[in-house]
């Protein structure tokens, strides 16, 4: 799949769009593919380490919370989605 990726607290020029393995939705998770995605303000203050006291992030950091798309997989457990 392709993501935003920063590899570190860095500017936001640095962020770079690369191929990432796709994840297996683990129990109680879904899989979208993705049609539009957005950066919110968040998002920004993550990539530069501005909110690094409060939300430290694990790097490479997969950027990106707000998404639009459909149901590709759904994982174990009861759920009420269905791939579709």
């Amino acid at each position: 799949m392709k993501a935003l990726v920063a590899t570190d607290y860095v500017p936001l020029n640095q962020i770079k769009v690369t191929d990432h393995p796709t994840p297996a939705p683990q129990p109680g998770q879904v899989l979208i593919k993705v049609e539009a995605a957005a950066l919110n303000p968040l998002d920004l203050a993550l990539i530069t380490g501005a909110v690094k006291d409060m939300f430290p992030a694990d790097h490479p950091l997969v950027i990106g919370m707000d998404a639009a798309g459909t149901v590709a997989e759904v994982g174990g457990g009861r759920f009420r989605l269905r791939a579709g």
